[in-house]
């Protein structure tokens, strides 16, 4: 059995989904007509689309910051701790410490 493209299929699952709510459809209808023309009006003022992908930790932080996380972390500092402080998640933490590690 030929399956569609995985965008299709999950367009058509959306339109599934939303096709008992015709209240909705209209609107969502509109929404997915302005991605495929890559129509940005409706975007909040100052916040863009992110085209380069998402901020790495490692483009955030200096090495010398990676070693003192790690040096902390070494030291018995809790890991929620530390990620909270360097503004990350704690398996953004958790990764980074990881790669540390093995680097």
């Amino acid at each position: 059995m030929l399956r569609p493209p995985a965008h299709l299929a999950r367009i058509v699952e959306l339109l599934r989904r939303y096709s008992n709510h015709p209240e909705l459809l209209g609107p969502m209808l509109d929404v997915l007509r302005r991605i495929a023309e890559e129509d940005r009006a409706d975007e909040p003022d100052g916040v863009a689309s992110r085209a380069l992908g998402p901020l790495r930790s490692s483009n955030r932080l200096s090495e010398a910051d990676v070693c003192e996380i790690a040096e902390r972390f070494s030291a018995g500092e809790p890991k929620h701790k530390l990620a909270a402080e360097y503004g990350m998640s704690l398996s953004t933490l958790k990764r980074l410490l990881r790669r540390h590690r093995s680097g």
